[in-house]
């Protein structure tokens, strides 16, 4: 809360109007966005929608209610001085939650912290899924844990790599209500797992409503969202999909890199029902009978320059 030695808070009659709207309407875009999950104003609305149905599931009005009264009563600052170990303090410069000067008041309190902003408007360090590059993040804590950093180590390879999401997710659990959008979620996923499989994709990541795959040509990749697409259409559901072919580097089970971000913000560019391409997949496609109809450039976020992007015709 704000006080006379901390004016980055917010005032008590601020933060009853907000307690009295999560009471009211909860969740809110307002939330997810902004002072709640500081998701940001440049996340796409599938994201925001996708965790939306999250935190609706995850909680009522009164238990929203009750955690943000704990995190507006807490106060830590008398305690930060007794941390006796190397810290780093990491936030976005835009961050919708809290000021950069708030951030560089936290450290000045823990003895010899170091403070890192990186440019953004978000809240969160490394999200892939709001097209959100997490490597300067890596690279700020290994220098920061071992005094240097290192040229990725990291096995590079060339792969297809899609990503898909639910349109509207948010709308639909609503009509249905929790429990009957709960079993159509797992049915989604049961049958979008088993057209993996049988077209030989390997799921990365699953995150919101959407999976995050590799295949091993583009071709493949394209029949497999083409049968998911179908199987969700039975279902009263609607997909909207990606696909790109580029270098990625393997850390762990996941992968990244600007070619994963680059299929997500091609997925996020896609109308309801469309599987979307970059100009890489149609090339490698050729003469596989797949029909592609162009989209012009478009602007991506996070992508430095506009890219070709063509739709998968039926």
């Amino acid at each position: 809360m704000r006080a006379a030695d901390y004016p980055w808070g917010i005032t008590k009659a601020e933060e009853d109007a907000r307690l009295a709207a999560l009471a009211g309407q909860w969740p809110s875009r307002e939330y997810v966005r902004t002072w709640g999950a500081g998701v940001g104003p440049e996340a796409d609305d599938a994201v925001v929608d996708a965790i939306l149905s999250r935190m609706q599931m995850a909680a009522s009005p009164a238990a929203v209610v009750a955690l943000e009264e704990m995190n507006r009563d807490g106060d830590i600052r008398d305690v930060l001085p007794a941390i006796r170990v190397p810290t780093l303090v990491m936030a976005r410069d835009g961050d919708p939650i809290t000021e950069p000067e708030a951030v560089r008041d936290l450290a000045a309190r823990i003895p010899g912290a170091r403070v890192r902003l990186f440019p953004g408007k978000t809240h969160y360090m490394g999200a892939p899924w709001l097209g959100i590059d997490p490597e300067p993040v890596y690279t700020a804590i290994e220098e920061f844990a071992t005094g240097s950093s290192s040229p990725p180590s990291g096995e590079r390879f060339l792969t297809t790599i899609a990503f898909f999401d639910l349109v509207a997710s948010t709308v639909r659990a609503t009509e249905l209500g929790d429990r009957a959008w709960k079993e159509l979620l797992d049915q989604h996923y049961r049958l979008a797992r088993e057209a993996l499989t049988g077209h030989r994709g390997t799921e990365i990541d699953s995150a919101g409503d959407g999976i995050l795959a590799t295949f091993e040509g583009p071709a493949r990749a394209i029949q497999c969202l083409r049968a998911i697409a179908r199987s969700d259409m039975e279902l009263g559901l609607r997909i909207r999909a990606g696909v790109h072919v580029g270098e990625v580097e393997r850390a762990g089970s996941a992968i990244r890199g600007i070619n994963v971000h680059l299929a997500a913000r091609i997925a996020a560019a896609a109308a309801a029902g469309e599987i979307l391409v970059s100009s890489t997949v149609r090339d490698l496609c050729a003469g596989s009978g797949i029909q592609f109809g162009d989209r012009g450039l478009h602007a991506l976020k996070g992508i430095a320059e506009p890219r070709e992007l063509l739709v998968v015709v039926d």
